[in-house]
């Protein structure tokens, strides 16, 4: 192996090439240097990029990892040998990713169309509407989106509505036939949803043994991140694509596992070490990242769970400050706290950056106190939620344009835009047209091309469909001849979109038209596809995460929640609502998740390099309730030479540490 910078125990899990191999590596000990060293290895044996399939959750990771494989190639290799390799294909994918390339070329097999749409979360709300519809369901009964979360368990764990059927009753009985009737609206309009994804191509391999064998000979080599947060179906997948050669690595961290609630199994690795006999393991235990205080703590905390690989995690990085733990009255007073400790930090250093600091909570709901207090102090900050880029309006109306105009079965996307700018095409006419072919089991894009042989229709309803139709069917021919960038053009200019935005002449609108422009500088990069541009378009928006987003915001304190924040790293992290009831939660003890919880606490203490503000509040105001919770029990479980803790007697008596901690809310005498 080339001269470099890994341990003996990284250096040994990098050069292991054949034969399954299992990588415990706990927070920042290198994980990701050695997988794309051993990868970099596996291609300088000679072995082409295109036998090699490494798999991570996010598209952020997986560009990295590349990045890093090919400087380490330039770095190893003389000129003429790295002219004998070849890594100009992905070789580093997500799940879903890989799934889509595999799906684009064996769908037919189960009876959809390679020109899928992929829906996203407010399409699949739209398509469950549909099924209301057709089954007469009331929404007022019946939540749409508490379905839809059912539907989404059961495609996570392998389960499809035949099976549900015939399986479950009473209440999962409808469950089932709303899942059934779903699936097929799906069907019809040659869609998939972001869980059929992988649903279906395990559907595929398992139906299909002569495809799953195809691709098991094909990827020699296997490589899983993050394996403690794959769930059943990606198991399944995982499983099936290495059956062949069996040279599968996967890097698993016990204590990292946050994603129950996605139905991330930690029992996986207990199958894997049965399906792959004779791995060998590799404990990655030195961390680069954080100082030994904050490990030692992270350690002290995670020691109460019952079920985990025991580690002994250590650091050589130079000792800064205690974890300092700070109660407080009130929200605003913990905000205020935040805000002064960054002013203080900026003010002493001036080569500290705002992007060196992290403000953590539980949900979003809980950033409006510490948002007030950033912008009474001046502090630039970025939060990082759940309304993204590509969620706003304007761009989910373009791409619906897009989607509908690359998949013409797509009647969610064509219902989104139909009357979208305004064309007097009201809801009673797409009423209408709906019943009409649903009874002829037509599309509404065939009844839009046909509108004249429509029933009960006015004629001028029917003209205004024809414009529309007329406008669907230029831009489908334009979008053989231009590249992306310019046809998003021409469908926001063609569609009159540009013109509604101009018409109301506001700072919305203008910001609105700004985020358009942004989109067309997104799609610039695939200008020289000719032939592909659209769906590859298309798929890279479908698969885009929130932590992809995150960029080195230089001028900003980033704001998160406590799971968006796994993948990242901060010289100062604040966690704030640092309380029972909260964190943990009020359900996990009922729900038996406590060691879950104790997991998310090891990963935000791992999450601070240098230096760890705990906060908690004497009350605070929720839902429009006060609330007066103890602090939490995980406090307790940090020792006083690692932490400056007020009134550290207080949580020693109060806290037995772990499950046993039972006391009733109405106990605490504040």
């Amino acid at each position: 192996m080339p001269k470099d910078d890994l341990n003996p125990r990284q250096k040994a899990a990098a050069e292991k090439i054949d034969g399954p191999l299992l990588i415990i590596a706990w927070a920042w000990t290198w994980k990701t240097k050695t997988l794309t060293s051993r990868i970099a290895n596996i291609l300088k044996s000679w072995t082409e990029s295109r036998q090699i399939c490494a798999l991570t959750f996010t598209n952020k990771a997986g560009n990295e990892m590349k990045e890093r494989v090919e400087k380490l190639l330039f770095d190893w290799m003389s000129e003429e040998e790295l002219q004998n390799v070849n890594i100009e294909l992905p070789f580093i994918w997500t799940f879903h990713s890989f799934c889509l390339r595999i799906l684009r070329t064996t769908i037919e097999e189960i009876w959809f169309k390679s020109n899928f749409a992929i829906y996203d979360t407010s399409d699949q709300l739209a398509a469950m509407k549909l099924v209301f519809q057709k089954m007469e369901l009331d929404s007022k009964k019946y939540n749409p989106k508490i379905f839809l979360n059912r539907i989404w368990n059961y495609k996570n764990v392998n389960m499809d509505p035949d099976w549900v059927l015939q399986n479950f009753w009473n209440s999962e009985k409808l469950t089932g036939e709303i899942y059934k009737e779903y699936q097929k609206i799906l069907k019809e309009n040659n869609a998939l949803d972001f869980d059929d994804i992988l649903f279906f191509t395990v559907k595929i391999f398992q139906e299909f043994p002569q495809i799953r064998e195809k691709f098991s000979n094909r990827y020699k080599y296997i490589l899983v991140d993050e394996y403690q947060d794959t769930n059943h179906i990606q198991y399944l997948f995982i499983k099936m694509l290495a059956e062949k050669h069996k040279n599968i690595c996967v890097v698993w961290d016990s204590d990292q596992s946050i994603y129950s609630f996605r139905w991330a199994d930690i029992w996986n690795i207990l199958s894997f070490e049965k399906d792959f006999s004779g791995a060998e393991i590799v404990r990655l235990e030195q961390n680069y990242r954080s100082t030994m205080k904050i490990l030692k703590a992270a350690d002290q905390v995670i020691s109460n769970n019952t079920w985990r690989y025991q580690k002994n995690m250590f650091s050589e990085l130079w000792e800064w400050e205690k974890i300092k733990v700070i109660k407080v009255r009130w929200e605003k007073e913990e905000a205020n706290e935040i805000a002064e400790i960054i002013r203080t930090k900026m003010w002493e250093n001036f080569e500290t950056k705002l992007s060196d600091f992290a403000i953590l909570y539980r949900t979003n709901a809980q950033s409006r106190a510490i948002e007030e207090a950033l912008v009474k102090n001046w502090i630039t900050y970025k939060i990082i939620w759940w309304i993204k880029f590509y969620a706003r309006k304007e761009i989910k109306d373009i791409l619906a344009y897009l989607k509908f105009i690359y998949s013409p079965q797509d009647s969610v996307s064509l219902l989104r835009i139909i009357n979208v700018p305004a064309r007097k095409i009201g809801w009673t006419t797409i009423a209408k047209m709906q019943n009409y072919a649903w009874q002829r089991t037509l599309s509404i894009w065939e009844l839009v091309n046909h509108v004249d042989t429509i029933e009960g229709l006015s004629a001028a309803a029917k003209k205004n469909i024809s414009a529309f139709s007329e406008i669907i069917s230029e831009l489908r021919k334009e979008q053989k001849t231009t590249v992306l960038s310019d046809f998003i053009d021409s469908v926001i200019e063609k569609s009159w979109y540009l013109a509604m935005l101009k018409k109301d002449d506001d700072l919305e609108s203008k910001n609105r038209i700004d985020n358009l422009k942004e989109l067309k500088s997104v799609a610039q990069k695939f200008d020289n596809l000719w032939e592909e541009w659209l769906w590859k378009f298309l798929e890279e928006v479908a698969l885009v995460a929130d932590v992809d987003s995150i960029e080195n915001w230089e001028n900003a304190v980033l704001l998160m929640t406590l799971h968006s924040s796994k993948w990242l790293e901060f010289k100062n992290v604040f966690i704030a609502w640092v309380e029972e009831w909260i964190f943990p939660s009020s359900r996990s003890e009922e729900d038996g998740d406590i060691e879950e919880e104790r997991r998310l606490a090891y990963v935000w203490i791992t999450r601070a390099k240098e230096n760890l503000y705990l906060l908690h509040t004497w009350s605070r105001l929720l839902y429009w309730q006060f609330q007066n919770n103890p602090p939490s029990r995980f406090l307790g479980e940090i020792s006083e030479d690692l932490a400056d803790v007020e009134n550290k007697d207080f949580y020693k008596n109060n806290f037995s540490g772990g499950n046993n901690f039972r006391k009733k809310k109405e106990e605490w005498d504040w």
